[in-house]
């Protein structure tokens, strides 16, 4: 997530508690930039943080502002990328 996505990607979690759960994984920055980046997007939603780029490679993805949907079975989507609001809601609808 990047500071332009950021406020969307919050909004949605928050009106979508019911239909998404939100986890941010954080990598190759340090935890003080990574506290620092919540902090000036105010992200209330969960965030992980590593000192590795394992958890990224774990899932896939391949570079900053990527979004992966996971369904309640913890199946990945296969198109981790960027999306805006719309095409969240469309690809979150197909999971319900």
């Amino acid at each position: 997530m990047c500071r332009r996505e950021g406020p969307f990607i919050e909004q949605f979690a928050q009106a979508n508690p019911d239909l998404v759960k939100v986890v941010g994984i954080g990598a190759k920055d340090d935890l003080a930039r990574a506290q620092d980046f919540t902090t000036r997007t105010g992200t209330t939603f969960t965030m992980l943080w590593s000192d590795s780029i394992e958890p990224w490679r774990h899932f896939g993805i391949t570079s900053n502002s990527s979004i992966l949907v996971l369904d309640s079975g913890g199946n990945a989507d296969d198109r981790p990328g960027r999306f805006d609001a719309d095409s969240l809601r469309e690809r979150f609808s197909q999971l319900a």
